[in-house]
């Protein structure tokens, strides 16, 4: 990786795996992960709704519906302006489940992103599907297309989602 000092312009030299230091005025530049959101919404026959992306990284594939966090913006906020953006529909309670870092190749470029995973229930409100999704649809926990997902890490999230939900069931009765 190549980074010039947003101050003055100069090269920067790698120090550690994510630190590289201006030689000329010592400003320090740190390479960090993108903040992502992603929901698992359910409906109210326990499926989970996935959308097929219509754009690449991964176009065609199956996603949660989510996005980048946009400056000043909290994992919550994101989450419903990205819902709102990409299926026309207002979440009401979201649960935060956690967090999982992921890679996202974009334009020859493999970014490091984190991922804030939350959960919410369907609101009773018609789906309209905006243009950076090409669909979606609501799955069965067991007919989930894990080989289909469009980033390593959905299938991690999803399965701590189906353990913590069967925990809680266990709890419960």
């Amino acid at each position: 990786m190549k980074f010039h000092c947003l101050r003055c312009g100069s090269k920067l030299r790698k120090y550690s795996h994510r630190e590289f230091i201006c030689p000329k005025c010592r400003y320090t530049h740190y390479v960090n992960p993108y903040p992502t959101t992603s929901v698992i919404v359910e409906n109210e026959k326990g499926e989970i709704m996935l959308v097929k992306r219509k754009y690449n990284p991964k176009k065609g594939y199956w996603d949660l519906p989510g996005g980048f966090v946009d400056l000043g913006e909290s994992g919550e906020e994101c989450s419903r302006r990205e819902i709102k953006e990409e299926l026309g529909i207002n979440l009401k309670e979201l649960i935060y489940l956690g967090s999982y870092p992921d890679k996202y190749f974009f334009q020859k470029i493999n970014e490091n992103t984190f991922t804030l995973w939350y959960m919410a229930k369907m609101p009773k409100e018609k789906i309209k599907v905006s243009d950076d999704i090409s669909g979606y649809k609501f799955f069965k926990p067991k007919s989930i297309p894990y080989n289909r997902l469009a980033f390593v890490n959905l299938g991690k999230a999803i399965d701590a989602y189906l353990k913590f939900k069967k925990l809680f069931k266990k709890i419960r009765s």
